[in-house]
């Protein structure tokens, strides 16, 4: 099932608000859309909501403290 982008990043919230952590290559599987897509979702969201991003080792995109 298709969603429009609206959807998608509530689900991506939904979902990082439950895992507290996951990385843009989980997301982008889980919701069947490129790394970029997923990127872009995250920025806007960061617009609105506490999400941080971290690159290295242990990276990827959380919920702010």
């Amino acid at each position: 099932m298709d969603m429009n982008p609206w959807e998608r990043r509530q689900k991506i919230l939904e979902a990082l608000c439950l895992r507290r952590h996951d990385t843009y290559g989980n997301l982008a599987h889980e919701f069947n859309v490129s790394r970029g897509t997923i990127r872009r979702d995250i920025v806007v969201l960061t617009c609105s909501y506490p999400i941080e991003t971290v690159q290295g080792g242990h990276g990827g995109i959380r919920v702010a403290e």
